[in-house]
């Protein structure tokens, strides 16, 4: 079977380096990209969201990204995000929280604009912890 490497990077920390992987699936601007093995070479900007990749034997992996973009280029799959977490490192309680604190500035007098990626970046994060455990 046919693989993919996978890097998913941040400014904070490598999530993932050169990982051999089945397939991978990321939050674009249009929609949901699915990239497998022998895809088009592309370059592409992506979106805040849940991503996921599936190991050689089978097993998924989810995460929440916010923002960047994606390289693929020879079976190789490139991601820089500005934000990158594994689902698993997520605590769901604390972005619960973090939910209803953006919902809060954001019926006040906050910057609208801040808040709201912030209410989207905490409800994108329960969905990755959700995926991850069903």
């Amino acid at each position: 079977m046919m693989e993919l490497q996978f890097t998913l990077v941040s400014p904070e920390r490598s999530l993932c380096q050169n990982l051999a992987v089945r397939q991978v699936t990321l939050p674009g601007c249009e929609g949901q990209i699915q990239i497998l093995p022998d895809h088009i070479d592309f370059v592409s900007t992506l979106m805040t969201g849940v991503f996921y990749y599936t190991l050689m034997d089978g097993k998924q992996h989810f995460g929440a990204l916010s923002t960047g973009f994606v390289e693929v280029r020879q079976n190789r799959v490139r991601v820089f995000a500005h934000t990158a977490e594994r689902a698993e490192d997520i605590d769901h309680a604390r972005a619960v929280n973090a939910q209803r604190r953006a919902e809060e500035k954001l019926q006040g007098n906050g910057s609208a604009r801040k808040y709201e990626l912030k209410l989207q970046r905490a409800l994108v994060r329960q969905q990755a912890s959700r995926a991850a455990q069903q």
